[in-house]
């Protein structure tokens, strides 16, 4: 198919000839002939493009293809920030939970942070979502687990490079309400961020020469 794929590139039908290749580059994202030919075929897209926004993508998307650069498909905070405003980042944690490992729980989670502008936060998870509590103490139902840690502690667990029974054993946090293996389940219902994965184009693996 690659050589049908050659052929519509040499006759100048780049955009079928990138359709092609695409579903080759579906097959095997790792295939170092498909994905140089794909980017070959995206920067001549790139050249013909004359939108400043499209031709950007693809010429991107041809760099990461060639294992130049590695395209983010997301950029966490930086971690003084989560640290200093652990609160905020709490807010936006809730969009990690996984519908799927959630679906039975229904759990109220207190966080008490020792240091940042507000000291206490929750999250309500049930019915496969979960719910930012700025004011957990005014909740209609108790908290069901309660963690005290630092900003700090937090951002190692918010950017998935730690995890509650690491903090606990180490003693950066502690488990006030519940027991660790309620916190830790309560946890694991989250999706941990990882870097290697959160990319726009699979990372080459080999050397493309």
């Amino acid at each position: 198919m690659l050589e049908e794929t050659q052929k519509a590139f040499d006759n100048r039908e780049y955009a079928w000839s990138a359709q092609m290749v695409n579903y080759l580059y579906k097959l095997d994202e790792q295939d170092a002939e498909v994905r140089l030919f794909k980017a070959k075929v995206l920067r001549q897209l790139a050249y013909l493009s004359t939108g400043a926004n499209a031709r950007s993508h693809l010429l991107t998307q041809a760099l990461a293809l060639e294992g130049k650069i590695t395209v983010p498909r997301l950029v966490p905070p930086q971690p003084q920030f989560i640290a200093a405003a652990p609160q905020t980042s709490v807010d936006y944690f809730r969009v990690r939970i996984d519908p799927e490992k959630s679906g039975e729980t229904d759990k109220v989670i207190r966080l008490e942070f020792t240091d940042g502008e507000k000291p206490v936060v929750g999250l309500h998870v049930r019915r496969a979502v979960a719910e930012f509590l700025p004011d957990p103490d005014g909740h209609y139902r108790g908290a069901d687990i309660a963690i005290a840690m630092s900003g700090e502690a937090w951002t190692g667990l918010y950017l998935s490079q730690t995890t509650i029974a690491d903090l606990v054993g180490s003693g950066a946090a502690e488990i006030r309400k519940g027991s660790l293996e309620e916190a830790t389940a309560s946890f694991d219902l989250f999706d941990r961020y990882r870097p290697e994965k959160a990319v726009l184009v699979a990372p080459y693996l080999h050397d493309p020469h």
